[in-house]
């Protein structure tokens, strides 16, 4: 490979050509059962450097070397799967080259992420009309590759429908360009295949809302102009017959007005035989829900943004399916009338619904419905919903028939399944719940599908209605017949004859005699995931548990979820590949297989931010910053820990001292000399500096007193504050501001004397001294909170060490709580305990800018809400900053290694709306050092804002 490698460079190749066993790991599983090692992978950074690739390939001595596309690695089926070559476009292609609205054009490159190129139509209210759930990492090569669609299909069809030209390259390293008007070289060949076969394509092709067979030989003829569209030929052929290197796409504005309909049910298979009677009012789209996914969703972070969606009177555990039903028009009228009318059949059919117009809402419903996949892979247990037979689509009016006989056939297998999708097009995704850890259920694999192709083929539908082949071509011939695949031989021979783009899937070319895949010949991730030993498994449960769905690998900016995948568009900087490569660790230690590649987790998971956002907005909430604790500790008991673990693990206490000498401290840690020692011994640089005067003497100035446990007299309104470390040290400020804004409402603060959380001993993996530190914390704490009076923290992240790393070192709950300062006031001061408010309000104009910290976001999902309502009692005008990760997140924005990423970071969420903030605040003490760093803005606490604004009345 290296041979090929070296070729490529002389060639002119300037993209990342990669044989390493780490990458080529990540690159082994999608979101399948599968996994399939690539000989290697390919970052091309041009469109040139893909016409290299293969003209390299093309020589002589490397004619031997196949090749598989990839885009946002989101498949089902393993469509990006192979152990030939990877070319991943996602990486570095991924550039917006031209948008024409009044054409109603978009021109990009393959990796091009759809909610990205979105985020630019939305500027003149316009949208690429294939909507699928993966839109915030699923790229638009990928879409194409696999003809994808989603909701509202039923209106807007599929990506092909859309696609108006295809740049490319064949196999043999010639360039082409396909367009509904082109022949291409052997577009005369293509025609008489199609024609001469049309009347048994026909035949063979059912008229369904979504129908896959992989190269649309329906589609791409059209006999009445004698027309031949390539575009639709090339849609669904996933990277079989050529690789893309630009599109030309079809955008469309938005519709005007919209309303949704979420109805309940006590009965899935009445629910979805019904769902002809609600296609007669012609919706934009009817999405379908199960029980299952309904029960998980109130696990994460999105039900508080969805809990209105059950009707008053009903309980939840009830509801065995719902129906996401939206309307569309462009006149409100249109709307209007359509509504009224839906709403009044569904009152005469005495079905509970819930109605909303508005935007955000449908925005969250929706939202819950793209996390089905994820929410499922989070049940309880070993068993999980697996996609491999998942995509089957029938008429909608047999949908009912269909599902009622799919559920009889795997109950005789004792197995449940999970069921969401797509209830207009009659595509259901239908997941066995199964364990493939476990030897008898990964043998089920054959039987279950065997099953369910007949189970299709009796309700006239089609096996594959949305997801792709992938790895289940072995099945074209049952399906759609010996002739019908003789055709798509002769297509794959036309453009690829020696079968070296994307071998052994969708078809051979006529005349080779390459076998296609078979599902039982491939290997499966439960066949190594069973491999591992159960202590680890127990240590790193949601390593295995990741099934892949890549929510982690979300391009936008404004997301919490990925931090440094965003920085690097690196895999192995993702959750979803920091757990793969923790669970090729696992397997190896189990069987003594060395540690040749712990190294490369090591790697990975150092360049983890800690923000947390993995334990809560990744659906199976795979907490990584936990599995890197637990990693180090394990690793650095055979390996030489680096000087500045020592130092990050003390940072709690080189804090506390500065808390108490601050003037000392300061000249110590800011001076030439420590900062060069810093920089060269611990590889740290720009570190904070400490508060002077210190808040001891702020303290006094404002005659606020530290509380002495033993005289310690409470109030009828006292309130105990709970430092942390690094607020109290190097933004005393805050502290104060906290307690004044406190004191503003009534209460009477006092501070509870400094310890140590164990936070920086924890990141490191210090998790002895840690669980020590948890211990002792919790017998100090749990006594204060025998007064009665309640504790307040300061800084998100220190004070949710309480909840949240305290009972998993404990193994139990600490039995105190620490509120944060918006948890308090709007739990306690606006209770009907406390109606009468001492605060006056502010008529200022301006709102307030809001920055949450990471932690606090994805840990306390109504954090935001609870400051709107500080800051409207105030009479402060607040509104949300929609951002990601400002790119500090305690250490990590120190540590020099990590300087450019995260500044990287910082330029690509925070900077623009700090920049055009007419005030600011952050909550989180690190992401106001990172503003005050860059020098965007004067960004302070809430609470210093707050009071700042309040003091002008």
């Amino acid at each position: 490979m290296q041979t090929y490698f070296q070729a490529l460079k002389q060639n002119g190749y300037s993209g990342e050509a990669h044989d390493r066993e780490d990458i080529r790991l990540i690159n082994a599983t999608d979101n399948s059962i599968y996994q399939f090692m690539p000989q290697a992978v390919l970052y091309p950074k041009t469109t040139q450097d893909l016409d290299i690739i293969f003209q390299t390939a093309n020589q002589d001595e490397f004619r031997n070397l196949k090749f598989a596309p990839r885009g946002g690695g989101t498949g089902t089926n393993g469509q990006s799967l192979n152990n030939v070559i990877t070319v991943d476009t996602s990486k570095h292609l991924n550039k917006i080259l031209e948008i024409d609205f009044e054409k109603g054009i978009a021109r990009v490159q393959p990796g091009v992420v759809l909610s990205v190129l979105n985020r630019h139509l939305a500027k003149k209210d316009f949208f690429f009309p294939a909507h699928v759930s993966t839109a915030n990492r699923a790229t638009l090569g990928g879409m194409v590759s696999t003809d994808a669609c989603g909701k509202g299909s039923i209106i807007y069809g599929k990506t092909g429908n859309h696609v108006l030209k295809i740049n490319g390259v064949l196999a043999n390293g010639q360039a082409i360009e396909v367009h509904p008007d082109s022949e291409c070289p052997f577009g005369g060949a293509i025609k008489v295949a199609l024609k001469t076969n049309r009347e048994m394509i026909v035949e063979k092709t059912p008229d369904l809302p979504r129908h896959f067979t992989g190269y649309n030989l329906k589609g791409a003829y059209v006999p009445e102009q004698d027309h031949l569209n390539l575009p639709l030929l090339i849609a669904g052929s996933e990277g079989s017959l050529l690789t893309i290197k630009e599109l030309t796409l079809n955008i469309l504005p938005r519709p005007k007005h919209k309303a949704l309909f979420a109805v309940s049910y006590d009965d899935f298979i009445g629910a979805l035989e019904i769902v002809p009677d609600i296609l007669a009012f012609k919706p934009g789209a009817v999405e379908t829900i199960d029980n299952h996914v309904l029960r998980l969703a109130k696990t994460d972070n999105i039900w508080h943004q969805v809990t209105r969606i059950l009707p008053d009177g009903i309980n939840s555990e009830d509801v065995k399916a719902m129906h996401c039903i939206e309307f569309i028009a462009d006149t409100a009228d249109d709307l209007a009338s359509r509504v009224e009318a839906f709403s009044a059949w569904l009152k005469q059919q005495k079905k509970p619904f819930y109605l909303t117009h508005d935007d955000d809402e449908i925005a969250a419903v929706w939202e819950m419905r793209n996390l089905c996949v994820g929410l499922l892979g989070n049940m309880d247990g070993p068993k999980r919903p697996w996609p491999f037979v998942e995509d089957g689509a029938v008429p909608p009016e047999n949908l009912a028939g269909f599902v009622k006989d799919v559920r009889e056939f795997l109950a005789t297998l004792n197995i449940d399944l999970g069921l969401f999708g797509h209830a207009d097009a009659g595509c259901l995704h239908i997941r066995p719940i199964l364990d493939l850890r476990n030897q008898r259920d990964a043998g089920l694999i054959r039987k279950i599908t065997d099953g369910m192709v007949e189970i299709v083929a009796r309700h006239h539908g089609n096996f594959w209605g949305e997801h792709g082949r992938g790895l289940r071509g072995e099945f074209i011939t049952d399906i759609m017949g010996p002739e019908f695949y003789g055709v798509m031989q002769e297509i794959k021979a036309l453009f690829d004859p020696d079968n070296r783009l994307n071998p052994g899937k969708m078809a051979t070319a006529k005349g080779t005699d390459l076998p296609l895949y078979k599902i039982d010949q491939i290997p499966l991730r439960g066949y190594y995931d069973r491999q591992i030993d159960e202590d680890l498994v127990e240590t790193y449960p949601k390593a295995i548990q990741c099934n892949g769905n890549g929510v982690c690998f979300s391009a936008m900016p404004d997301d919490t979820m990925c931090p440094s995948y965003k920085a690097t568009r690196d895999r192995r900087h993702s959750p979803k590949g920091r757990a793969g490569l923790l669970r090729e660790w696992m397997r190896r230690q189990s069987h003594n297989e060395g540690d040749t590649i712990a190294d490369d987790v090591l790697q990975a998971l150092h360049g983890c931010l800690g923000c947390k956002a993995c334990t809560s907005t990744c659906p199976i909430h795979v907490n990584i910053p936990d599995m890197r604790a637990d990693f180090y500790q394990t690793y650095y008991q055979s390996n030489r820990r680096p000087w500045r673990d020592y130092a990050v693990a003390e940072a709690e206490k080189l804090a506390e001292v500065a808390t108490k000498y601050p003037r000392t401290m300061h000249l110590l840690m800011n001076n030439p000399i420590s900062g060069f020692a810093a920089r060269k011994i611990f590889g740290l640089t720009d570190l904070p500096r400490p508060s002077v005067p210190g808040l001891s003497t702020l303290m006094k100035h404002n005659g606020i007193k530290y509380a002495d446990l033993a005289n310690y007299q409470p109030q009828e309104k006292s309130v105990l504050i709970v430092q942390d470390a690094f607020t109290s040290a190097y933004n005393a400020d805050a502290v104060i501001d906290v307690m004044r804004l406190l004191q503003k409402f009534g209460f009477e603060p006092a501070v509870i004397p400094l310890r140590e959380t164990g936070k920086s001993r924890h990141v490191k993996g210090f998790l002895k001294a840690f669980k020590n530190l948890a211990r002792q914390n919790t017998e100090h704490f749990q006594l204060w909170a025998k007064t009665g009076v309640p504790m307040v923290g300061i800084d998100p992240s220190l004070t949710l060490v309480y909840r949240d790393e305290y009972p998993k070192a404990l193994n139990k709950s600490p039995g105190f709580q620490v509120h944060l300062p918006q948890e308090f006031l709007s739990d306690y001061l606006f209770s009907s305990d406390n109606p009468d408010l001492q605060v006056q309000g502010n008529d200022n104009p301006a709102p307030v800018d809001l920055f949450l910290h990471c932690t606090e976001k994805t840990a306390l999902p109504t954090s935001a809400k609870m400051w709107q309502t500080v800051f409207q009692i105030c009479g402060v005008k607040m509104r949300m900053a929609q951002t990601g990760c400002c790119g500090m997140a305690g250490t990590y924005g120190h540590e020099v290694e990590h300087l450019n990423n995260s500044r990287k970071l910082f330029d690509l969420s925070w900077k623009k709306p700090n920049e055009k903030s007419v005030c600011s605040a952050a909550t989180g003490f690190s992401c106001r050092e990172q503003t005050a760093r860059f020098g965007v803005n004067n960004t302070r606490h809430p609470a210093s804002v707050l009071l700042s604004l309040i003091d002008k009345t």
